[in-house]
């Protein structure tokens, strides 16, 4: 496969960057990663992703399966912490005393972002698979 059949790569296990027997250092470094982009790249092609942009909830619920966006949540206000359920675009506590929410892109690469997840994921494709800004822009709209 080519750089137009797939984008997105897999992330495997952090590997530890810090020097043997120095502690100090251990959660000071920063983590390397190995990328695998043979396994699972069916998921990744330029149409699935595609058709997995067509809505914002198909777009999420894809993000989700595929670990670029929490698939689940925990609300860090209550003790013991219960997982959070999804509302739309943001995670609620479940209990009925706390009833916090976050949104969905909370931790991850488009939380800053105001635009939405099935357009972002439909620019980072036709980025990788080299189409030109201008016949990009015409299929984003």
């Amino acid at each position: 496969m080519d750089a137009r059949t797939r984008f997105l790569i897999r992330k495997e296990a952090p590997q530890s960057t810090s020097p043997p027997n120095c502690p100090a250092l251990a959660s000071a470094t920063m983590a390397s990663y190995k990328y695998d982009i043979a396994s699972g790249a069916e998921a990744f092609t330029f149409n699935s992703v595609m058709r997995a942009c067509t809505k914002e909830v198909a777009a999420l619920s894809w993000c989700m399966q595929h670990g670029l966006i929490a698939a689940k949540a925990v609300c860090s206000k209550c003790a013991p912490p219960p997982f959070m359920r999804r509302k739309g675009m943001h995670w609620r506590c479940s209990k009925s005393s706390c009833r916090v929410e976050r949104s969905v892109r909370t931790n991850s690469f488009v939380e800053r972002s105001t635009a939405p997840i099935s357009k972002l994921f439909m620019v980072i494709s036709f980025w990788a698979s080299g189409t030109h800004v201008t016949e990009a822009a015409q299929h984003a709209e």
